[in-house]
């Protein structure tokens, strides 16, 4: 797990107990970690950013020791999209790299242009990999779409407003949903608009698949904004919630847990809601800003902004 001070750390499941650390904070000043983990193999690939200099680093998962670092800008704050031995991954710089697993070599790379459509620095730009096709969505209203192997451009769509969600393959077409509140669905072989859905404000972040639905943020971090449950299909939404008492939506994405979505708020509150219908349970109280959820061998594990990470048992 990664920490906004600087420092990863590898700990054991059952106890928490660290078993390595690393402060990178020598190597980039006032790093912080606030991009996705990715695990392969011996590895764990995993960016940093900051305003004066972030990277992406690879560790070795045994022993911490850093297996290769890519200087890049500001950093990286997203995830990292791995295939057949290659890494894709989009930086703060709006620069989009593919790299060599083991060695971090770059493979090839592409500068976006200046951003001149006012989008928002949301830390997005995780690229999607689907076939030999990459999709990737700098801080404008494009998406793009790269021979995943060379780079080369195969089609770029401008949409209607800034791009607000990262890219998400769905069968035979590819998502993003923009500022103006609409989630588009396109071709991927052509781009071309297949379906517009409107949603209540601007989505944000992730779109993630769950069962016949995607289940997103709109207006995340706002005091109104809301998490709902939308058909890809038709556009309709299914259910949807803001947040209780004007508060606001944290946590980094919902999480789907078997037929249940998690969000989690800035006073620590963490909430289930049934897929199916959206009702809403209470789980926990954490009193801190809840950030990030993970699941491994059914324990629950919860990190909030205080710097604490809790471990749940769930029911098998």
């Amino acid at each position: 797990m990664g920490s906004c001070s600087g420092s990863f750390y590898c700990l054991r499941r059952d106890d928490g107990h660290v078993v390595w650390s690393v402060d990178t904070r020598p190597d980039e000043g006032g790093s912080q970690f606030h991009g996705d983990i990715h695990l392969d193999g011996e590895l764990a690939i995993v960016g940093t950013d900051s305003q004066q200099e972030g990277a992406l680093w690879a560790f070795d998962r045994d022993t911490g020791d850093v297996r290769w670092r890519l200087p890049a800008g500001r950093g990286v704050a997203t995830a990292v999209i791995e295939r057949d031995g290659f890494l894709w991954v989009g930086t703060l710089e709006e620069e989009l790299f593919c790299l060599d697993r083991e060695t971090g070599e770059i493979a090839w790379s592409f500068q976006a242009g200046p951003d001149e459509s006012g989008g928002p620095d949301l830390g997005l730009m995780t690229p999607a990999v689907a076939g030999e096709v990459v999709f990737w969505a700098p801080l404008s209203a494009t998406l793009l779409a790269f021979d995943a192997w060379t780079g080369e451009i195969l089609w770029e769509r401008f949409l209607s407003a800034p791009i607000t969600t990262n890219p998400l393959i769905l069968a035979d077409d590819v998502l993003v949903g923009t500022e103006d509140g609409l989630v588009h669905r396109l071709s991927r072989a052509t781009g071309e608009t297949a379906a517009i859905h409107l949603v209540p404000a601007a989505p944000n972040g992730d779109l993630v698949p769950a069962d016949s639905l995607l289940v997103l943020f709109v207006d995340w971090m706002q005091p109104f904004g809301e998490i709902l449950a939308l058909d890809p299909d038709d556009g309709t939404i299914r259910w949807s919630h803001p947040p209780p008492d004007t508060s606001k939506w944290t946590t980094k994405r919902p999480f789907v847990l078997d037929d249940r979505v998690l969000a989690g708020n800035e006073r620590g509150e963490v909430f289930a809601f049934d897929l199916a219908d959206g009702s809403a349970s209470p789980l926990f109280d954490l009193d801190s800003m809840v950030r990030t959820f993970t699941v491994a061998d059914r324990v629950l594990y919860v990190g909030t902004l205080d710097g604490s990470l809790r471990a749940y048992q769930l029911p098998r």
